[in-house]
């Protein structure tokens, strides 16, 4: 099967024109925020176009998406109650909070775009370097990594156990490249759906939701391949984005009882063996009703949208507590370079008791099997109001676009392992609530890795290993 890379930005023009001429009129007759709809609407749009370069890794406009759903939810759920943002959460920053989220991700849209404008992929040297990958060892890196590299969890603690952490998303790197290369040849597509499965189930089992990294993956490696917009991409697209939406209401369901059998009551751990888990969610599953997923489709748009966190901040800062002046992201930049053992007494991060301190709740921590997290949006206002919270977005944005710029650019004959490894590094980005301190720590130490120990020292290793010279394999044939 050939990958069917069209021309940058082609096709693009039938997803303006049906976005405007059929859902824009359709979302603004039934809204009840009509300006805030529309802003939302062209948001989205302008991401799209200017994010969407068929044939590269669509990670970064996915993550964009996904953070637009999150923004944009509490608009749709005001719309569908034919009320006000205001009334709706009966404040009046509810509103202001939706259009700081969108405005952020707008900005971000328009950095990164203007970075990538210039970036470009040889169409001809992919194809050529995903038909010499051996399947066979590639699938055999995959699961040496999958399964050796978690193992050096037992000797790594404080900054070591960060590294370890980066090394370890290698393995969604050999994913997305053997999904590539087992379509481009046609073969190994079974074995690579049951290593699907299989990280599916997994994912299930571990204690935070780690089931959507796969999820996520798969989606973005998809549109690496399916990149034209016609009807059957859309529509398959679509039925995937519905199924995934559907696994979370009943995720958000039965998550609580599920995740209090794999702690046991204890913490955020699983302390019950993989046959335990399975058995018990193929019990909360087979239990599961129709009337329990209508009342979870409520929790789960809560659950969605992350705005509220945004507008709580807004009625408690400043009037309860002050702005901190850029505080909360030069910590976040700081604390990746301060490793534990150099530095004791560095802060450990305790995203719910930041929670806490700048909306006024009182939240429930670790200690209670969870975590919650004002997002780096929220954390922006924190730091710098109302009227100069884009600061730290438009440097968020740089960072991510020069990185993927990095990636694409660069002059390499591993230029097939960087197409994959795009993916992981900019993981973290991937939803709205995520604290600055681990998004940006996040990135920056999956690009120091990168950097430093496996674009060095284990590119080389996988891909003389997987790649098959034809040069060599000629002359060993002359010979005999």
């Amino acid at each position: 099967m050939d990958l069917q890379i069209s021309k940058p930005n082609s096709n693009t023009s039938i997803i303006n024109t049906v976005a405007l001429l059929v859902f824009l009129p359709c979302l603004l007759i039934l809204s009840t925020n009509t300006l805030v709809t529309l802003y939302s609407f062209l948001v989205i749009l302008v991401v799209f176009n200017l994010l969407w370069k068929p044939g590269h890794p669509p990670i970064i406009f996915l993550c964009l998406a996904l953070q637009w759903v999150q923004a944009s939810t509490r608009i749709f759920q005001a719309n569908l109650a034919g009320l006000t943002l205001k009334e709706y959460d009966h404040s009046s920053n509810a509103e202001p909070a939706v259009l700081i989220a969108l405005t952020s991700l707008l900005l971000l849209g328009v950095i990164i775009g203007g970075l990538l404008k210039k970036t470009s992929l040889k169409q001809d040297v992919i194809y050529n370097h995903l038909e010499k990958i051996q399947l066979n060892r590639l699938v055999l890196v995959y699961l040496v990594v999958t399964i050796i590299f978690p193992l050096l969890n037992r000797f790594a603690s404080g900054g070591l156990a960060q590294i370890v952490g980066s090394l370890q998303t290698l393995k969604w790197a050999l994913y997305s490249l053997l999904v590539l290369a087992s379509i481009k040849q046609g073969r190994y597509q079974l074995v690579t759906f049951g290593i699907f499965i299989i990280e599916l189930l997994l994912g299930f089992i571990s204690y935070f939701s780690s089931y959507r990294d796969v999820l996520f993956v798969t989606l973005i490696t998809y549109f690496i391949v399916h990149n034209r917009i016609v009807f059957k991409n859309l529509l398959l697209a679509t039925v995937f984005v519905v199924l995934l939406f559907n696994v979370f209401v009943v995720w958000t369901g039965i998550k609580t009882e599920y995740r209090n059998f794999l702690n046991t009551g204890s913490s955020q751990s699983v302390n019950v063996s993989s046959q335990e888990a399975l058995s018990q969610l193929g019990y909360l599953l087979s239990n599961y009703s129709s009337s329990q997923y209508s009342k979870d489709l409520q929790s789960s748009l809560d659950r969605l949208q992350y705005s509220q966190m945004t507008q709580y901040c807004m009625d408690y800062v400043p009037i309860g507590t002050p702005h901190t002046n850029g505080q909360l992201w030069v910590n976040a930049v700081s604390h990746v370079f301060m490793p534990r053992i150099l530095f004791p007494d560095k802060a450990i991060l305790d995203d719910t008791a930041l929670a806490r301190k700048y909306t006024g709740f009182s939240w429930y921590g670790a200690g209670a099997g969870t975590s919650i997290s004002l997002g780096y949006v929220a954390e922006s206002y924190v730091d710098f109001g109302y009227f100069l919270f884009f600061i730290p977005v438009v440097f968020l944005g740089m960072l991510i676009g020069t990185i993927y710029k990095f990636l694409i650019n660069e002059p390499s004959k591993y230029i097939i392992l960087n197409l994959g490894m795009i993916i992981p590094i900019l993981l973290p980005f991937q939803l709205l609530e995520i604290s600055s301190t681990k998004l940006v720590g996040g990135i920056i130490m999956n690009s120091i890795v990168f950097i430093f120990v496996i674009r060095l020292f284990i590119y080389p290793l996988i891909f003389n290993f997987i790649y098959r010279n034809d040069n060599k394999c000629a002359e060993k044939q002359s010979f005999k």
